[in-house]
């Protein structure tokens, strides 16, 4: 059951939902383990399940669609019942190739669909915004204000953030900052860029101990000790970046993190 798996989501009856990429069947660990296939999605016979989020009863699968490993068609989200496992409706997104996890805040899904690493000037990629009650899609941040292909997204109660990465054959990645709204986008990096696809593993953690929401983001380089870990804070209503003093991770780098 665990083919290619790229992500995993708890319903409120604690069963998990393992979303696949090279297999066009969602997984479900019921008592009895349990299949919700999905290939009359695609033409292929595979809509390229990227990132599951469940939100309510309702479980959200974000389909990337590809055509020979290529993003050409447009990208959807299905819709399913998390008691029935039925397929309620799709959500055509407006942006290409959901890529990494979709992140839920306050009943919203936001995306960071990729398009082609290669090109950042698609008007079809970009930060995405789906709401979970209209079933509706908005691209909040396109690709040509970010001047690069966005690879990941974080958001918190105010701000969120992304990893992006330019068209070289390296996709040389930074980090960026923007409003929930979409009136205020750093263009100016918060960190980068890199000399490689090294910034991996975003996510913000809630403010605790007097200290504010702060921003973990994972980078491959090594370094003395392990591997680095770099932490930011942002304030509304410009949401700049700040950083502060890194991690380090030892033994193996960071690729995503679940704060609890």
């Amino acid at each position: 059951g665990w083919t290619d798996p790229q992500d995993v989501a708890v319903g409120p009856d604690g069963v998990f939902w393992v979303a696949r990429l090279l297999s066009p069947k969602i997984f479900v660990e019921r008592p009895v383990q349990t299949f919700v296939d999905l290939s009359s999605l695609d033409a292929d016979g595979n809509p390229d399940a990227s990132s599951i989020r469940i939100v309510g009863n309702q479980a959200f699968v974000a389909l990337e669609r590809l055509t020979n490993d290529v993003s050409q068609q447009p990208s959807q989200i299905a819709v399913l019942d998390a008691t029935s496992l039925a397929l309620a409706q799709t959500i055509t997104l407006k942006g290409r190739n959901p890529f990494g996890l979709m992140v839920e805040s306050a009943g919203k899904l936001w995306l960071a669909d990729v398009g082609s690493p290669f090109d950042a000037t698609e008007p079809d990629a970009g930060i995405e915004v789906v709401d979970t009650t209209t079933l509706t899609s908005t691209l909040l941040i396109s690709e040509a204000t970010l001047g690069a292909s966005v690879f990941q997204v974080a958001v918190n109660a105010t701000c969120g953030a992304a990893i992006v990465g330019d068209s070289s054959v390296a996709n040389k990645t930074s980090l960026v900052s923007f409003s929930l709204d979409g009136s205020n986008v750093a263009t100016t990096p918060g960190f980068g860029p890199t000399t490689g696809f090294d910034l991996r593993g975003l996510a913000w953690l809630p403010p605790e101990n007097g200290n504010g929401a702060r921003l973990l983001v994972g980078d491959q380089r090594s370094k003395v000790g392990g591997f680095p870990v770099h932490v930011f804070t942002a304030s509304a209503p410009t949401c700049a970046l700040t950083a502060g003093t890194d991690l380090t991770v030892p033994d193996l780098p960071a690729f995503a993190f679940a704060p609890l």
